[in-house]
This record gives C-alpha cells, structure tokens and sequence, in this order.
C-alpha cells in the first residue's frame, strides 16, 4: 500500500493533473472515477497502473472495476485516506485513479461530419461538446487554437470516454 505523498507514482498524477505541459511531454492522461476508468478500458485501452482506496467496500463498482483491471494484467494498488485526497480530483472521488497513454486515433478519409472548436475556454464545455459530437456521429473535432487543452481532467471527465472513441485534434495556424 502507498502511503507517502512522495512515492514516485503519486507526484506523477498529481503532475500529470496539474500541468498540461508534463500530460502533453509524457503523452499520459489521468482519469478518475469508475465510469470513465471502465469506459477506456471497455474501449480497448488499459491504464499503466491504477491507484485505489485501500478503504472501498469489497462489494463497491470501484473495487468490481479493479478486480476487471487486475485480471485485464493491470498493476493496481492501495493507497491511504490521506494520499488518495491528493490524487483525487474531485471533491467526493469513487475511490480509483488511473494513468492511460495519450490516445491518438487515427483521423478518418473522408468524414461525414467534423466539428471544429474555436476558442472553447471552459473545461467543461469542451467536455460536453465532445460528448455530444460522439453521440451525433461526428467523424473528427479539431481544436482551433485558443481552446483549452483537451487532455485536462475537467474535459475528460465532462467528455465521458469520447476521447477513446472519437479523432481528436489540436490545429495551429501559421
């Protein structure tokens, strides 16, 4: 079990969380909650490793989803109260944490349908347009420049999966 705030996988989340410079380096996402876990790993994409609360009830969908992850060849480990409250991103977590590689999928020919996204400033907007763009069948969104950084916790969490099933992209202009 992880208890020190100082272990080498604890400030890779907290960094990876904090800063979009290290998730973009790294090429990594943080993602938390059982849901969003379970829908890239249901998506076909397995984390590096997860952390959970040493605390959660056998019975829990968290530890259902560490058992699947476990079983999947996933290295998942306990950590104390005190160093799941420093991972965690949101104020009443589900109890599991997870790092995933940067997904990238490939871009499609010809697309029916693109959506491009200028100067979204609000995580979660961000989140919910990309959410919905899956739901309507949108081939790719690209990102103009100006919007905020797809790979930040508050847009994966709003996007709900839609960034292990949909081709995104982030556009410079000249």
């Amino acid at each position: 079990m992880i208890t020190s705030p100082r272990n080498p996988r604890v400030k890779l989340i907290r960094m990876l969380a904090q800063r979009r410079r290290a998730r973009h380096r790294e090429r990594k996402l943080v993602l938390e909650g059982v849901r969003l876990i379970g829908d890239a790993f249901g998506a076909g994409f397995a984390p590096e490793f997860a952390l959970y609360r040493a605390a959660l009830p056998p019975d829990s969908g968290a530890m259902s989803l560490i058992r699947r992850l476990s079983e999947g060849g996933v290295e998942c480990i306990p950590v104390s109260d005190e160093v799941y409250s420093l991972i965690s991103q949101t104020e009443h977590g589900q109890g599991v944490v997870a790092v995933f590689r940067m997904v990238e999928l490939p871009l499609p020919e010809s697309p029916e349908l693109v959506l491009i996204a200028d100067r979204i400033a609000d995580p979660g907007n961000l989140g919910a347009l990309l959410r919905t763009a899956l739901a309507a069948g949108v081939g790719a969104v690209l990102l103009a420049p100006g919007t905020v950084d797809h790979t930040a916790p508050k847009v994966l969490r709003a996007a709900m999966g839609a960034h292990f099933r949909l081709p995104i992209r982030t556009l410079r202009w000249p």
